[in-house]
């Protein structure tokens, strides 16, 4: 019997290979005789970099560039390829994880330091290709900040040159992209995402996501409408819809600059570090396989890891296991995939603080109570 443990992240609590550790733990204390298989999972966003540098053969650079608010960051960058590739993560720059609760206004914050780290990647030398994991933004500015450090200047409706940050999408008149670093159009730019949403409207980066940001309903409202005033620009300005294709919404619309400014390409996140890890040809040879993450909701079956496992696992036929913190499905949301069993924290221990304090305890309990499930027939 044997079993593939291939979760994300438990968010603010445990990384996806200290959960993955302790669910073998638990495994293995219930029934000694499994055989268990880990591959540690991430869709893009933090904690991508340290799954890919323990996968492959790499070298981590420290640089500084600004976070969200303007403030020097040290960030680390991945180069790996020979020195030909080189991945960051959004969220070590431009990241929600960087601001206190205080701290958190889409108005204010930039993905300027995300332009930054592009520019001092290219100061390497010999780069050919540039992987940004974009989950886990601070921003809502349509990536407009990352393309003024690269050299795109934003006028107001005076004529006035701007600055920009999620505020001041509203105040676009006009743009110029004659003063972008010419090192772009040589380099090809992927975007690993974990979400489909579109760059406006009710599914959109803004009615979506910004509220986990910081904004209230009345900021939620003027951040869509600098979002349709960015996005109308673009079509006046330049031809291009930069809302115009399926995920142009991730990471508060940075991937619809990427794509449209920087002839980028958007991929699955968790895709990408499955085919990375060779995570299909452990599935197709396991008999259960194991994913999850902190909580587990519909967003977790929109793009996210589980969603890349439960693909697997119906490709291959294999049942699918949920570990997670705290369930906000129903069995119906989950009826068409792969999923036969969800084991979660709360179940057990309803005091949230205590299972966020101690989460391997946890995990290990569950972990050995799902392993006396296990039918051998």
């Amino acid at each position: 019997m044997q079993i593939c443990i291939a979760n994300d992240k438990f968010k603010g609590s445990i990384s996806a290979a200290e959960a993955a550790r302790s669910i073998r733990k638990g495994l293995l204390s219930a029934n000694p005789g499994l055989d268990t298989v880990i591959s540690p999972m991430a869709d893009g966003g933090d904690g991508t970099l340290q799954i890919l540098a323990s996968m492959l053969e790499s070298t981590t650079v420290e640089i500084t560039c600004c976070d969200p608010l303007m403030r020097p960051k040290n960030v680390p960058v991945l180069f790996f390829d020979g020195g030909r590739t080189a991945f960051i993560e959004m969220a070590s720059v431009s990241g929600l994880q960087l601001l206190s609760p205080e701290e958190r206004n889409p108005m204010k914050t930039s993905t300027y330091g995300l332009g930054e780290a592009i520019l001092k990647i290219l100061d390497a030398g010999g780069i050919r290709k540039i992987i940004i994991g974009i989950g886990g933004s601070a921003t809502n500015d349509g990536g407009t900040g990352m393309l003024e450090a690269l050299g795109v200047r934003f006028f107001d409706k005076s004529g006035s040159i701007m600055h920009m940050n999620g505020g001041s999408l509203s105040l676009i008149g006009h743009m110029e992209t004659c003063g972008m670093d010419n090192r772009i159009a040589g380099t090809e730019i992927i975007a690993a995402t974990d979400v489909t949403n579109p760059l406006t409207g009710p599914e959109g980066a803004t009615m979506v996501f910004s509220h986990q940001k910081g904004a209230d309903k009345k900021t939620a409202n003027m951040l869509e409408e600098g979002m349709i005033n960015f996005r109308e620009r673009c079509i006046d300005i330049f031809r291009k819809d930069p809302g115009g294709f399926k995920g142009s919404g991730a990471a508060g619309g940075t991937a619809a600059s990427v794509c449209t400014f920087l002839n980028g390409k958007l991929t699955s996140g968790a895709k990408m570090i499955a085919e990375i890890t060779g995570l299909e040809e452990k599935i197709a040879s396991s008999d259960i396989v194991i994913s999850g993450e902190g909580r587990f909701d519909s967003q977790s079956l929109g793009g996210k890891v589980v969603t890349e496992v439960d693909c697997l696992c119906r490709k291959h036929g294999k049942p699918l296991w949920i570990f997670c913190g705290e369930n906000r499905t129903s069995a119906e949301e989950y009826s068409s995939s792969s999923i036969q069993k969800i084991f979660s924290i709360s179940d057990i221990e309803y005091d949230r603080r205590k299972s966020m304090e101690n989460p391997e305890k946890y995990l290990e309990k569950l972990a050995a109570y799902a392993a006396k499930t296990i039918s051998f027939d």
